[in-house]
């Protein structure tokens, strides 16, 4: 399927209760991403069986919604940008859905990324600030999903990351650094980078890397079955574990900076190694 090729506007689409081998969407750049002020762009699928699904955007205003069904793969491009964009540009929402082999979604500017009740066999979500500018951020939020090939997000600007009740062989999370000429508090702008994982269980290895500015990571209520390091780099950072069971080695590095740790009500089976934190509290 070829979308909005002659930019008469944004792309607008739906299906439901497909069957297929493969789709391909792509959507061109249209007038709205020219300035004119139009609304996203709208795709929204319910109920399909497809070997594949790959949707590749470059208006810079996309709205993504999937809702059922099974599919072999599902990758979705986001290659646009809005002028002068300071909230998330591209929006991808997925709820009780089967992806049975990998799961990518990656843009060139700010992206807001949902999933809920969602069986995966692998999730990969990155963005960049393609123009340096700090105002692109990434979101994600993962309720009550079971990724058996892992979770990976990494951001070049701000990232506020949420997983809830969650299964997964593993977990990678990168921040981006939080630049910009604008002051703090200007909107769009984020002060912190913020990580939360919280009752649910990672089999294998959970490597969260930190960047200069501000990080705040919370693990409340985890299993993690296999190693962890948690490195936050510069800024004023602040980790918490609170009730949490650690099945193997664990690394809390806090990098330059003022930084906390605080350790609640939480098990190790090997004593775990601390380093660069300014102040410990439990």
């Amino acid at each position: 399927v070829d979308v909005d090729v002659d930019g008469d506007g944004p792309l607008d689409l739906t299906v439901t209760g497909s069957q297929c081998g493969a789709l391909y969407i792509f959507s061109s750049s249209s007038s709205q991403a020219a300035g004119s002020g139009g609304g996203a762009g709208k795709a929204t699928f319910s109920d399909l069986s497809f070997s594949s699904v790959h949707l590749r955007d470059e208006n810079g205003l996309l709205d993504l919604s999937c809702s059922g069904g099974v599919l072999g793969s599902l990758v979705v491009e986001g290659a646009g940008r809005a002028p002068s964009a300071t909230s998330p540009v591209y929006r991808v929402s997925l709820s009780d859905l089967t992806v049975s082999g990998a799961l990518a979604v990656d843009t060139s500017s700010s992206l807001d990324f949902s999933m809920q009740s969602c069986f995966t066999g692998g999730v990969r979500v990155a963005t960049g600030d393609i123009d340096g500018d700090g105002l692109d951020s990434l979101k994600v939020s993962l309720a009550s999903c079971v990724s058996t090939g892992g979770v990976s997000v990494e951001s070049s600007a701000a990232l506020d990351f949420a997983a809830d009740a969650c299964r997964s062989a593993s977990v990678f999370l990168k921040m981006g650094d939080i630049k910009s000429a604008l002051p703090p508090g200007t909107a769009g702008l984020a002060s912190s980078n913020s990580v939360r994982l919280s009752n649910g269980r990672v089999l294998g290895a959970l490597t969260v890397l930190g960047s200069n500015s501000d990080d705040q990571v919370t693990v409340d209520r985890m299993v993690l079955s296999g190693a962890t390091a948690v490195s936050l780099g510069g800024g004023q950072d602040r980790l918490a574990v609170v009730d949490s069971l650690f099945a193997r080695f664990a690394l809390f590095s806090g990098g330059n900076g003022s930084d906390e740790l605080t350790l609640t009500r939480s098990r190790f089976v090997t004593t775990p190694i601390v380093i660069g934190f300014e102040s410990l509290s439990s």
